[in-house]
């Protein structure tokens, strides 16, 4: 089954039915399908769901000689949260340490919105025990922006939220997404939109 996946993932020609594949080739965990799935992240420009599930499925896959390529692609797309996010989730759980400094390093060094709100979601996401000292540090910081110290609260809250599943989930469980109103859902401003 995994070698099949594979074989329509190179044979697909959009970037959401690639994305799919990649994730049904990460799930059946047929490791072979790393090198189909790794080039891939060679292309920062790629679409960004592609790439981040691309990454999501090479850690499926247990691929550890991608967790270099992926380190880079997140520090890379630090303006484009959704690979943020999933390249760390990536990284986390292939088990590479050095997440948690890279992205904490990230909130230290940006004041930017999207880059901090990136990195706080994929910190919450990751949920490693080692990044509450540094948040909780950052919120004592009188040198911090107010801004930085409200995302450094949102990883933390992340971090220790006892649902495995984010807060929204049970708003956008069951959606019709074909029929959403700009108050639930609008790329920005919707209740399903906010960290």
């Amino acid at each position: 089954m995994g070698r099949l996946l594979r074989d329509e993932f190179l044979d697909q020609g959009g970037t959401d039915a690639k994305s799919a594949m990649a994730l049904a080739v990460g799930l059946t965990g047929y490791a072979p399908a790393a090198d189909a799935l790794r080039p891939r992240l060679q292309d920062g420009q790629q679409n960004d769901m592609l790439v981040g599930y691309v990454a999501i499925a090479l850690a499926l896959l247990d691929c550890a000689p991608a967790a270099d390529e992926l380190l880079t692609l997140m520090q890379q797309c630090k303006r484009r949260p959704f690979v943020l996010q999933q390249c760390a989730v990536a990284l986390g759980r292939l088990g590479d340490v050095r997440v948690v400094p890279a992205l904490l390093g990230m909130l230290e060094a940006s004041d930017s919105t999207a880059v901090l709100a990136g990195v706080a979601t994929a910190l919450a996401a990751v949920r490693d025990r080692r990044s509450i000292d540094p948040l909780i540090g950052a919120l004592q910081d009188p040198e911090r922006t107010f801004l930085a110290k409200a995302f450094a609260a949102v990883a933390l809250g992340g971090i220790g939220d006892k649902s495995p599943l984010p807060w929204n989930v049970a708003i956008a469980s069951g959606m019709n997404y074909m029929a959403t109103v700009d108050t639930l859902t609008n790329g920005s401003t919707g209740v399903l939109d906010i960290l």
